[in-house]
């Protein structure tokens, strides 16, 4: 602890303390500890476990934007760090966030490298905002239909909402689609 104090940038004696307080279960010199090792990490895998470990410690400290501040850092770094996903999904769940968490499921569908993947991420963010913006998430399932044409989670959402929201020409127009799209997989 001395040692850090003074400003010692052994990252041996940094990863010892660490784990020393993780042991000991004090989770706020652990949060210290890991600020400190995320603000000197230049390799990105190092800034990616070091974010992601203090963000599950900020968030177990009902630090909740220390936590968010944490995991978007990992995000930015890598959009498709699944277990930050899966932290911050939880985190703007809870806190009844979903514009924030389309965002984020909208950030990582850019970051997909397939159609599938990119209409799975787009297909969460539009999920997300049913309830609250049916428009949105229209809008966001559509693209998750542009980006895999056929996608059946999207579909079955689009048929859903423009139904319930008596959208009558666009569910036929949905519904032609899919009778065109079923005839060209057939030839």
């Amino acid at each position: 602890e001395q040692l850090a104090a003074l400003g010692v940038k052994d990252r041996v004696a940094l990863v010892t303390l660490r784990d020393l307080y993780a042991r000991a279960g004090l989770r706020n010199d652990l949060a210290r500890i890991l600020e400190r090792e995320l603000g000197e990490a230049l390799d990105p895998r190092d800034r990616i476990a070091t974010g992601y470990a203090l963000g599950e410690v900020r968030g177990s400290l009902g630090d909740v934007q220390g936590a968010v501040r944490a995991l978007t850092t990992v995000l930015d770094i890598d959009p498709t760090h699944h277990p930050s996903l899966r932290a911050l999904g939880r985190i703007y769940t809870a806190g009844g966030h979903a514009d924030r968490l389309s965002v984020m499921h909208q950030r990582e569908a850019e970051a997909q490298t397939t159609p599938m993947s990119k209409a799975i991420a787009l297909w969460r963010a539009g999920r997300t905002l049913e309830s609250s913006e049916p428009d949105r998430a229209i809008e966001i399932y559509e693209r998750s239909l542009r980006t895999r044409v056929g996608f059946a989670p999207s579909l079955r959402a689009l048929e859903r909402l423009y139904a319930s929201r008596a959208r009558w020409e666009e569910l036929v127009a949905l519904y032609e689609s899919e009778i065109s799209s079923s005839r060209e997989s057939d030839r």
